[in-house]
């Protein structure tokens, strides 16, 4: 194995019957069967070019140093052809690690050792950095400071300490740190990675962390910015969201919070061909406190998407349609947007006529949403049934923006 320089070729030529070509030659050329001299050397450090043609000896070898892709030509000591080879590789160190291939400094990248590969280490011996000769310098292509690793927590609530094997030796923007915290943070926290020095842990940017982001025996995923550590943790340990990862498009579609749901059993009468708002008096379920059960209005808490069913059975009667729909506007009962709407036509004589909406729309924060109903069989219908859950309304929080 070479130490990064030229490589050793040697050949010896020998005639059908055994005896060698003295004085053989070997023409080295550029690769693609041209005629364009190509430099092989005496030496594998290149410090003496070899002759055009590299002559062999009185047994028929004959040697160099090469570095490349070469066309040889060889004939014997009176120029008559014996071989053309084209495209014949001399090297050692494509893609491989040299011999000798470590040190605490990159050494000088070269083309002519091009795509080498070279381990870069402290002076103490430990991992830095494995880098690529990309013909002009050596790039990196696995770095200890921006490796991904693990490490349990040693320090104290709001003061983690972690060591990584092998050991980062500086801060790095885009370092990553998977640590498994041992005590939950009360405040304000701080990681010191390897002795490196204190550095803040934040959430949502540059917000400093407030009590339970972080909980005993969580792993925790952290990145270096370049400032400080941003916590990663979609849903952190107070309950909140960490809004580093967009938490809310983790999966696609988040459901963040059931908002209301309310079902009737009352009936309602319905006027003949007039859009009536209707009221789910009795409430199952309303998490934010947005629903009035006594308007039947809905206030949007948060600008986002919402799923928004509503369904229900007029009595029996066979004139006319039904229809029902999803109102909303910006005060109780005055509509100035339709978000959903569904009919049914010929309704039926001798059973009830079950009618059900369902839309994913945006609304913003402070939009009044309920439900109408219409019939036009001719007089009032009531609007009614005897099971809640054909009666109902169910809105649902999908996705805040």
């Amino acid at each position: 194995m070479s130490n990064g320089g030229a490589a050793f070729w040697v050949k010896q030529f020998i005639n059908e019957t055994g005896t060698p070509y003295p004085g053989v030659k070997v023409y080295h050329y550029s690769a693609g069967g041209g005629s364009t001299n190509k430099t092989v050397w005496a030496d594998e450090a290149k410090t003496t070019e070899a002759s055009q043609p590299v002559t062999g000896d009185s047994r028929g070898c004959v040697w160099f140093y090469g570095d490349g892709d070469y066309r040889l030509k060889i004939t014997d000591s009176s120029d008559n052809v014996l071989y053309d080879w084209d495209n014949i590789r001399i090297t050692e160190d494509i893609g491989t690690l040299w011999e000798g291939n470590s040190g605490t400094a990159y050494p000088n990248a070269g083309a002519a050792n091009r795509w080498q590969t070279f381990v870069k280490h402290t002076a103490g011996n430990i991992l830095q950095e494995v880098g690529i000769n990309n013909g002009t310098s050596f790039v990196p292509i696995i770095s200890t400071d921006k490796d991904i690793r693990y490490a349990i927590d040693t320090g104290a609530a709001n003061a983690y300490i972690v060591t990584l094997s092998p050991a980062s030796t500086a801060y790095t923007a885009g370092m990553v740190v998977i640590m498994k915290a041992i005590n939950t943070n009360i405040g304000t926290s701080t990681i010191n990675v390897n002795a490196l020095g204190v550095k803040n842990i934040t959430k949502d940017g540059a917000t400093a962390l407030t009590a339970g982001d972080i909980l005993a025996n969580e792993i925790v995923f952290l990145i270096y910015d370049g400032t400080q550590f941003q916590l990663q943790t979609a849903l952190r340990g107070d309950g909140t969201i960490n809004t580093n990862l967009n938490a809310d498009m983790v999966d696609g579609l988040h459901f963040n919070n059931i908002n209301a749901g309310a079902s009737r059993i009352s009936t309602a009468s319905i006027n003949n061909s007039t859009w009536t708002k209707v009221i789910f008096s009795t409430e199952d379920f309303d998490t934010g406190a947005d629903y009035d059960n006594t308007t039947g209005c809905f206030t949007i808490p948060e600008t986002g998407y919402y799923l928004i069913t509503t369904r229900g059975a007029f009595a029996a009667n066979a004139t006319g349609i039904r229809g029902i729909r999803i109102a909303t506007g910006t005060v109780c009962g005055t509509a100035t947007g339709v978000e959903a709407s569904s009919y049914i036509i010929n309704a039926g004589a001798t059973y009830s006529t079950y009618i059900q909406v369902t839309a994913i729309t945006y609304l913003t924060v402070n939009t009044i949403c309920w439900v109408e109903v219409y019939q036009d069989s001719g007089g009032a219908l009531n609007f009614a049934t005897v099971n809640a859950y054909e009666n109902s309304l169910e809105i649902t929080q999908l996705q805040k923006v």
